[in-house]
């Protein structure tokens, strides 16, 4: 949710509904560097619950992230992000590789491709809706 024309309150979450989870909320920015490349950086607190993490309310840590995103065409938007996560002392490496089409101004579907340290990699896709 944009909150300023340069920042945004981001809330995501995701489950596999069976009893695990990836909560984050947190805020982010956006800098301009011409009409169609913004540079762009999130903190982002997070909790996760999986087979490794079985306490009740997960496991809690902090996402700090950088990248970019480019409008290569007029619906269509390519974003790019790498970090560091940071849980119980250890850090781990995040990368996102992203796109995204909008096909109207009230929804937008993407493709990402997710890399977060633990996890091998995920492909996901979604859907967004402004608030």
């Amino acid at each position: 949710m944009t909150i300023h024309e340069s920042a945004r309150l981001i809330v995501e979450g995701e489950s596999n509904f069976d009893d695990a989870w990836n909560f984050g909320g947190g805020a982010g920015f956006f800098a301009p560097v011409n009409s169609v490349l913004d540079i762009k950086g999130d903190i982002i607190a997070r909790s996760q619950k999986n087979d490794r993490y079985d306490n009740t309310i997960g496991k809690f840590g902090v996402e700090l992230n950088l990248g970019f995103r480019a409008w290569v065409a007029p619906q269509v938007e390519f974003a790019a992000d790498v970090g560091r996560f940071m849980r119980d002392g250890k850090d781990y490496t995040i990368v996102n590789l992203i796109g995204r089409y909008h096909p109207t101004d009230l929804v937008s579907v993407n493709a990402e491709w997710r890399m977060k340290g633990e996890n091998d990699g995920q492909f996901v896709l979604g859907v967004r809706f402004p608030f």
